[in-house]
């Protein structure tokens, strides 16, 4: 059975587990930061994997933090992107950002995204 592109961001390596961690109140700051930027590598990624065709279980795809989305995908993968960190991190961020920062700005952007209301674009 093929998996969804929504299934298969979700299934990234240990993003669930990740994300269980993000949600718990007594994970420190410092540690929300790692594990935000961890979440957008990996789901950068399957996003990576997904645009260039590349099969499943094949070499490991580690961006770096610097790396900028828009160098790696293109802006409908990003779409993409930006729809999965409004669902499962609940970060209300523009299109332009996720595109034109890099892994680092971005967890950045997430994280105070994260504290804001829905619909409070920053």
């Amino acid at each position: 059975m093929q998996l969804t592109k929504k299934q298969r961001l979700l299934a990234g390596p240990h993003v669930d587990t990740m994300l269980d961690e993000l949600e718990r109140s007594d994970t420190p700051a410092e540690r929300v930061k790692v594990l935000v930027l961890e979440i957008l590598q990996s789901q950068l990624a399957e996003l990576i994997r997904e645009e260039h065709g590349l099969p499943e279980g094949g070499a490991v795809i580690r961006p770096l933090p610097e790396t900028r989305v828009c160098d790696v995908i293109d802006s409908r993968s990003a779409g993409h992107l930006k729809g999965w960190l409004f669902r499962h991190l609940s970060a209300d961020v523009h299109t332009q950002d996720v595109r034109d920062s890099s892994l680092s700005e971005l967890a950045t952007i997430v994280i105070t995204a994260r504290d804001q209301p829905l619909g409070a674009v920053l």
